[in-house]
């Protein structure tokens, strides 16, 4: 006869939003881990004027390496704004994968969001290579997870990059969401239409694939964390206290050994 999963005394029930709030954590953690690996930003120079970043385009290969740009940051939620600057698509196309593995065992549904967003503009100003500052209204991409256990259902957008607008907690309900970030809702689509979008981005040749790999590898860190550990992550999500807290720190640390040793 199978047990009741542990609850360790006077811990609340392990409930839908709790285990989508951990993953949450989870998952952004790593999307950040993913773009230190990968970043390509091709930048000369930041700067700050008046409190704000301006991010300077490169010509050819006059750019600075990624340690150099973030040790230009002040501080580390305007590294974590440069992390993930322009990196809405990469969060959704090449994270969304991590996040339908980790919600297999939640009763929801997954679907991504594109919306124009708000006033102000992201934590930085692109100025391109001639000197023009890119002011144009971004249109961003997001997940939209409904846990369908509640009554009536709720909505939560989870945005992996939004630290390039200021806000670093990746989950919130999708109408406060809406309310203060979002100008106009253009058009919802399923995981697997983003990710095909993905594949038709114009990048230097191979870029693509070898950034899909780096994903890739992710997943097999992933794999083989739960192999070693003889846990999934869907029941990880579930543990209590300092159990959770160690598995978590151990599936990172995976994940960083995978992403150390692996050329894609």
């Amino acid at each position: 006869m199978e047990q009741a999963p542990f609850q360790a005394p006077n811990e609340a029930p392990m409930t839908p939003h709790t285990k989508l709030t951990r993953l949450a954590d989870i998952v952004q953690a790593i999307f950040y881990k993913f773009r230190l690996k990968t970043y390509d930003a091709g930048l000369k120079k930041i700067e700050y004027l008046d409190g704000i970043m301006y991010t300077y385009d490169a010509i050819g290969e006059d750019y600075l390496s990624t340690a150099e740009l973030l040790g230009m940051c002040d501080g580390e939620n305007d590294e974590k704004s440069l992390l993930v600057r322009f990196g809405c698509t990469q969060a959704v196309a090449l994270m969304g994968d991590m996040l339908m593995y980790g919600v297999a065992e939640i009763n929801c549904r997954v679907t991504v969001t594109l919306a124009k967003m708000k006033e102000p503009h992201r934590k930085f100003i692109r100025v391109s290579v001639t000197g023009e500052r890119d002011l144009r209204d971004p249109v961003h991409e997001f997940f939209k997870i409904t846990l369908l256990d509640t009554v009536p259902e709720r909505s939560y957008a989870l945005d992996l990059s939004s630290a390039q607008y200021g806000y670093y907690n990746p989950l919130v309900l999708f109408e406060e969401y809406v309310e203060e970030r979002v100008l106009e809702l253009k058009r919802e689509e399923s995981l697997g239409v983003a990710k095909h979008c993905f594949s038709l981005v114009r990048d230097v040749p191979g870029r693509v694939e070898w950034k899909r790999g780096c994903a890739e590898g992710i997943f097999y860190a992933l794999r083989l964390w739960e192999r070693r550990w003889e846990v999934r992550l869907g029941e990880m999500l579930c543990l209590y206290g300092e159990e959770f807290c160690r598995r978590k720190m151990e599936l990172l640390d995976s994940v960083d050994e995978v992403l150390a040793i692996g050329d894609y």
